[in-house]
C-alpha cells in the first residue's frame, strides 16, 4: 500500500474550495465586461440618435428661409420618432450665422449603473442656403 507523503495531503487540504472562488472571481469579471459592453451600446446608439436629430435639424437650419425656430422644431421632431427612451434631458441648440447654421443637441443616455451619467452631444455645421442670381455674388 502506497502512502501519500504529509506535505502533499496538507497541499490538498489547503487548495479546497480555490476552484470556486475562481470560479466566483472569473464570473464577476465576465458579467463586468458584459455589462460594459452594454452601457457603451445603449451610449453610441443615443449618440447616433442625437446626431440624426442635428443632421435633420441643420437641413431645415439651412435653407434660405429656414429659421431656428423651425429647424429646433425639426430637431424635436427626429427625436420624438427615433430616440424612445434612448436620449434624457435634451437640448437643441442653433445658431444661425450669416454663412453658416451649426446645430448641437446634448443629451444624457441611460445608465445600467445607478449614479453614472453618460453625456451625449453631437455638432451638425453647414453652409447656410442662399440666392444668387446667375453671374453675380
Amino acid at each position: 500500500m502506497e502512502t501519500t507523503p504529509l506535505w502533499e495531503h496538507h497541499q490538498r487540504r489547503r487548495d479546497r474550495g480555490s476552484a470556486t472562488i475562481q470560479g466566483v472571481i472569473a464570473a464577476s469579471v465576465m458579467m463586468l465586461l458584459v455589462l460594459a459592453v452594454m452601457q457603451m451600446s445603449i451610449w453610441a446608439h443615443a449618440h447616433h440618435v442625437a446626431a440624426a436629430a442635428a443632421q435633420t435639424a441643420l437641413a431645415t437650419g439651412r435653407a434660405e428661409d429656414g429659421s431656428a425656430a423651425a429647424a429646433s422644431g425639426e430637431g424635436s421632431a427626429s427625436l420624438s420618432r427615433n430616440a424612445g427612451g434612448s436620449l434624457a434631458s435634451v437640448a437643441i441648440t442653433v445658431d444661425q450665422g450669416a454663412e453658416t447654421v451649426t446645430v448641437t443637441v446634448t443629451g444624457e443616455a441611460p445608465s445600467l449603473i445607478p449614479g453614472l451619467e453618460w453625456p451625449v452631444e453631437a455638432t451638425a455645421t453647414g453652409p447656410r442656403e442662399r440666392f444668387v442670381p446667375v453671374g453675380g455674388e
